[in-house]
């Protein structure tokens, strides 16, 4: 889709972390998506001819947008404040109508700082805002750790546009603060504690070292229930999950999610030796070797905080290095591990496409794919970003995209086998053999940091098909691919794989 409208209106497309797209919805009633982004523009997409999708109507918004959800006959969108730590809002729109020139919101609400997710409930009379509120300049430079929390908001309607005084609950984290110390124990990350200097040697602001507990609890992705009677907000940058009460709007508990043990899976721990996945089941000579070279694990990123041996602080007695490489299943009532994908996503990355593996857009044009390879395997791999989850007959399908390269990992899970995925394929919808311009240009780009993804079964496709659909920030792209059954793919041992349908080039505003 178009990346810039200049000051008559025209579009411009261009590669790079523009803000075309960071989050989209879609509309099974209609076929249509909405998307927007950091850029601060809305763009209404036609996929009723999936092949052949169409930009209806585009308009500048009054911020940049990080989260959208359609209900119904609304959509929300949510902004970010000036600054990184003011406080945003959430805007409510009807849905385009067609010729429509402008769509003016019904509702538009004040929200904390950074609402970096959005959620209707099923009936579309509340929404569900988290507010991740990280730490940052305001616009006068000053360093500010403002409060993050989830925000329930009840239209008590469907008709959201005439609800005068929405009844708005704010959820904080201040009753988990006097058990920091505690949570921080099992794996909950406390930001930035105890810090006093930075690596460049400057004293850490006074708003870092003095944080409290609660302050540094950033809420990112929510996702509800069957019953819609509790909220599962993913606190990504703490490594941790807080459990929301939707009738109280107040959270039941905060559970760590814990580290991930190496010793029975391998990893791409160098940049400088191509696909190499090593074991980490070594021995201490071993291990004290491999850190000492590049090519092994000398360029791998580890903690200087975790894993210290109590006995004497200043060394390090289990080293834990950063990301975990993988998708992971956990019991929703007490959040323990069922099931881990171990080191398949780096395995199958470099078994079918080991010309991109652990590769990234570098932000130049005029490079291939190929010129960043085994770039991200010093710092966290594959780097899984977005998730969705399907249902194709009596199956369950999870789709997982790697940020940086855009990969597409697919497992499915079958009725009656217990919570054990089988991995069915990887698809990566780019040229290796272009440079990212040409691929951009020739619509064969792929998506790169991806953000967001949607399952569309096929009684909600336009053409019947079950449809992935697949928002990449960088490449300011929605790609939609079917997903499609066969006896045999050339990337999988059994049946499920993509076929790209098409690339749209998304809009960004300039200026």
């Amino acid at each position: 889709m178009p990346r810039v409208l200049d000051q008559d209106g025209q579009a411009e497309f261009a590669m790079g972390d523009r803000g075309a797209v960071e989050k989209f919805s879609y509309d099974s009633e209609q076929y249509r998506v909405y998307a927007a982004g950091k850029a601060g523009i809305l763009n209404v997409i036609d996929i009723s001819a999936p092949s052949t999708p169409r930009v209806l109507h585009r308009q500048k918004l009054p911020g940049e947008a990080i989260a959208i959800d359609l209900c119904g006959a609304h959509l929300a969108v949510t902004l970010t404040g000036q600054s990184y730590v003011d406080s945003g809002k959430v805007l409510v729109f009807r849905k385009y109508i067609d010729g429509q020139t402008s769509m003016e919101p019904v509702q538009d609400m004040p929200v904390g700082t950074r609402p970096d997710s959005v959620k209707f409930t099923k009936d579309c009379r509340r929404l569900v805002v988290g507010n991740e509120a990280p730490a940052g300049e305001d616009l006068s430079g000053n360093f500010v750790d403002p409060e993050g929390s989830v925000m329930v908001i009840d239209f008590g309607s469907e008709d959201i546009g005439s609800v005068i005084d929405p009844d708005v609950r704010t959820a904080d984290f201040r009753k988990f603060d006097a058990l920091g110390e505690f949570y921080q124990s099992f794996g909950v990350r406390w930001l930035l504690k105890d810090l006093t200097v930075s690596s460049s040697t400057q004293t850490i602001p006074s708003i870092f070292t003095n944080s409290s507990f609660y302050q540094t609890l950033e809420p990112e992705s929510i996702t509800l229930n069957e019953d819609e009677s509790k909220a599962y907000i993913c606190l990504q940058t703490n490594n941790a999950i807080a459990v929301l009460d939707m009738a109280t709007a107040t959270f039941d508990n905060l559970y760590p999610l814990g580290t991930k043990y190496w010793g029975v899976s391998s990893l791409d721990a160098s940049d400088d030796d191509g696909v190499d996945l090593l074991s980490s089941s070594f021995s201490s000579e071993r291990l004290k070797e491999a850190i000492s070279k590049d090519k092994e694990l000398g360029c791998l990123r580890f903690s200087s905080v975790d894993g210290l041996d109590p006995t004497e602080p200043s060394k390090l007695y289990r080293l834990h290095t950063f990301g975990g490489r993988g998708v992971s299943i956990f019991r929703a009532d007490d959040m323990s591990l069922v099931w881990d994908s171990g080191d398949d996503l780096e395995r199958m990355e470099a078994k079918f496409y080991p010309e991109i593996f652990n590769s990234r857009y570098n932000d130049r044009g005029d490079e291939r794919p190929t010129d960043q390879f085994d770039d991200r395997s010093c710092k966290r791999g594959t780097e899984p970003q977005s998730l969705t989850v399907g249902r194709l007959g009596n199956s369950t399908i999870l789709f997982v995209a790697a940020q940086k390269t855009g990969s597409v990992f697919i497992y499915s899970l079958d009725a009656g086998e217990g919570i054990t995925p089988t991995f069915q394929s990887v698809y990566w919808g780019g040229r290796a053999d272009l440079t990212w311009e040409e691929a951009y240009q020739a619509r064969q780009v792929g998506d790169t940091d991806v953000e967001d993804m949607s399952f569309v079964p096929g009684d909600k496709s336009p053409n019947g098909k079950p449809l992935l659909l697949v928002g990449g920030t960088s490449s300011g792209t929605v790609s939609i691919y079917e997903v499609m059954e066969s006896a045999a793919t050339t990337t999988g041992t059994t049946d499920l794989y993509l076929s790209l349908t098409t690339i749209l080039c998304l809009l960004v505003i300039r200026g």
